[in-house]
This record gives C-alpha cells, structure tokens and sequence, in this order.
C-alpha cells in the first residue's frame, strides 16, 4: 500500500482529483479494488505509510466517483485505512480534520462513525491510546457538537436548506451522543462539564429548528421540491433522538 498504492492514486488524481474521478470512473473503480485487496491481505507498510494524504485521496474518491456502490466502497476502504494506522495522534488528526474543514456532510457523518468504532475498539483491547480516555472526545467535542446558536437566527426556507446540505451529519452526531451519553460503558470518556455545554450549544437550538421546519412542512410554508415527506421523517428521527438524551 505504501508508497506504490499511494504513488498510484497521487498520480492519477492529479491536481484535479474530481475531473479525474468523473470522467475516468471505470480506471478509478480499479485502484479503489486494488486498495481493498492490498488492505485485505495487510500489505501495509506501516512504517513506511503517510496514511493522512493516502486517506484523504480514497475520500475523494467516496465523494465525486458517479457510482454510489463504489463510493460507498472507497468509504469503507478510507475506514479501513484510517483503523490501520499505527498512530494514535495521527488517526485523532485525521478525524479532528474532517469533522472541522470537511464540506461534505456525509464524509463528517463516516468521520463519526469511525470515532465511534475507535472508542470500541479501544475499550474492548483495553489499549491505552487517546481514545481510551477523555483525550479523543475532548479534543473532538467542539468539531462533533458545533454551536448552533445561529439557527435560531434563521426563516424557514434558510432552516430547509441547511438542513437538507448537512442532515448526514447530525442524525449521526445524534447517535453518537446517544452512544457517548446514554450508557455507562463509555461515560468514562465524557469531560464533566460536557454533557450540559452540549445541551445548551447544540442540542436545544437544534430541536427549535427541527420543530420550526416540522411545523412549515406540516403547513405546507416552505417549497419542499417533493422531499417533505422524507425532510419530516429525518426530523422526527433527530428530535425523538435527541430528547432521548441524559444531559442534566
């Protein structure tokens, strides 16, 4: 995998990584089956490996390519790939980077189902890295529960677009939290003064916005383009996940 997968990918994507993926989907399919075999039969070479810009390339892949099984595939792989890396701080980057500049929801929604496959792992090998303690959701915890303070802010049709750009993101987050916060077997990992911080910056203005749009879809007060049945089904998903939350 290092560096002649690597090598491969980086000369192939180029420094037009979309235009290469598009107009080249069957070339791009390949490399992305090569990695699974190279991943499948460990050939690594981790100490050798720049897993960072390796891992960001297989993402570009999980975001432009036409095909949404391959996309779903280079996603897996980008999972995989970020798991085997050797390097706690480094593994911790890579998702504190996706989570706060990624532009694409979904991939922030995979960054936080690979955190959560960390803090598991972690727990279940009693390993002593960063996501065996505070440190990882720590870190993490602004970029994984933002502000949302500014929704409140916003009419409706500002509200509909927001949510429909980044509703990957925060059903996961609602998961996540639901995983973080409701049970004991990772509150451990929780900084003290977090769950009430995460109520207050994230939670309630999130649900004053999904209640705002329930309402509008239900009254019919904004153009839903045919996805209000869809929209409200996602919100009713959020809301009834995110009152499920232990955070007083």
């Amino acid at each position: 995998m290092f560096p002649d997968h690597l090598k491969l990918l980086q000369n192939f994507l180029g420094e037009d990584p979309q235009s290469r993926i598009v107009g080249n989907p069957g070339t791009t399919e390949a490399l992305v089956v090569m990695g699974l075999w190279l991943e499948n039969y460990k050939r690594i070479s981790p100490s050798d490996g720049e897993f960072m810009p390796y891992h960001h390339l297989l993402t570009l892949v999980s975001v432009f390519h036409p095909s949404l099984s391959v996309r779903n595939v280079a996603t897996n792989l980008a999972g995989l790939v970020l798991h085997d890396d050797p390097d706690d701080n480094d593994r911790l980057k890579i998702l504190e980077d996706l989570l706060e500049n990624c532009i694409f929801s979904a991939l922030q929604a995979s960054a936080v189902t690979w955190l959560r496959e960390e803090l598991i792992v972690a727990q279940k090998r009693k390993l002593t890295n960063k996501f065996a303690t505070a440190d990882a959701v720590e870190t993490l915890q602004y970029a994984l529960f933002p502000n949302m303070a500014f929704l409140k802010e916003q009419d409706v049709p500002a509200l509909w677009e927001y949510w429909v750009q980044n509703f990957p993101f925060h059903l996961q987050v609602a998961n996540f939290a639901y995983f973080l916060f409701a049970g004991t077997s990772f509150q451990h990992l929780v900084p003290a003064s977090m769950p009430g911080a995460v109520e207050q910056r994230y939670v309630e203005p999130l649900q004053h916005a999904a209640q705002t749009l329930l309402t509008a879809i239900e009254k019919k007060e904004v153009d839903d383009q045919g996805q209000g049945g869809e929209v409200a089904q996602q919100l009713e998903i959020l809301t009834m996940r995110l009152k499920s939350l232990p955070l007083q």
